[in-house]
């Protein structure tokens, strides 16, 4: 299923457009806090055979399990990443969800914190160029973020268990 549900064709909830950072998906209409924004679509792939991928893929791919990533296809591609995110990802049954942690605006970019689908165990990072108040200029591992903001995400909702259990297993 991607970013358009059956019953949404007409009216596709968010739309690729360019961002200030190359392309972004944007909110068609507003969404409400706890709404759905979309559904990601991809291929799973298993964290031995996404290192030896790598490239674009590793590097886009979002943590679904202990063992297996999701590497993304359609709108998925283009969900840029911010230090003040409005959207996160919530896994419901077997897919993820990119649900809205705030009230969404009609036009308004959809991002979320990359950190909550890289668990510590990953050792990817990235330099931010989000342009919010608060950016941290590096993303990298959920257990890097600050605790309060890690606090604040799991009360949210949208740190999957595998990222959350690769930060716990850290820590002990």
């Amino acid at each position: 299923m991607s970013a358009m549900s059956k019953s949404s064709k007409a009216n596709p909830p968010a739309q690729v457009r360019p961002s200030r950072n190359g392309l972004g998906l944007f909110a068609v209409s507003g969404i409400r806090r706890g709404g759905q924004a979309c559904v990601l679509d991809g291929n799973l792939v298993h964290w031995e055979d996404l290192i030896d991928i790598g490239g674009i893929i590793l590097d886009n791919a979002y943590r679904y399990s202990d063992d297996y990533y999701l590497s993304p296809s359609g709108v998925g591609n283009y969900i840029n990443h911010s230090c003040e995110p409005n959207i996160g990802i919530r896994k419901v049954g077997r897919k993820l969800v990119m649900a809205a942690i705030r009230q969404i605006r009609a036009g308004e970019e959809l991002a979320f914190d990359y950190s909550t689908v890289t668990g510590d165990d990953d050792s990817w990072t990235m330099r931010c160029k989000c342009g919010s108040g608060s950016c941290r200029k590096l993303v990298g591992p959920y257990g890097r973020l600050p605790r309060r903001r890690r606090e604040k995400y799991s009360r949210q909702g949208i740190v999957p268990d595998c990222v959350l259990m690769a930060s716990l297993s850290k820590e002990i």
